[in-house]
């Protein structure tokens, strides 16, 4: 079953930040904005992917936040922008 998540980082290392930039690439994450993704997700690899992510940054000096979105609430994001036109989602994709 996948869900969609919005997950956005702070992360003062360079380094450490394009390590999380394409991690997140890989597990399927779209970037919309400098530091926040967006991504339909296995609901059973999201703590995983969230897991190997908090192995990667510095709790004291970094952070991540990451919120599930249900069909209605992805429904009523509100997106202004040159990102606008992206289409991630498929209409017959099931929401819990």
């Amino acid at each position: 079953l996948k869900m969609n998540y919005l997950l956005s980082y702070d992360i003062s290392n360079d380094k450490v930040r394009k390590k999380v930039f394409d991690y997140l690439l890989e597990k399927g994450f779209l970037r919309i904005q400098n530091s926040v993704f967006l991504g339909e997700i296995d609901t059973r690899k999201i703590d995983d992917i969230l897991e190997n992510i908090c192995l990667i940054v510095d709790k004291k000096e970094d952070s991540i936040f990451c919120v599930p979105l249900n069909k209605e609430d992805y429904d009523n994001i509100f997106n202004f922008g040159k990102n606008s036109d992206y289409n991630l989602y498929k209409d017959e994709v099931f929401y819990i």
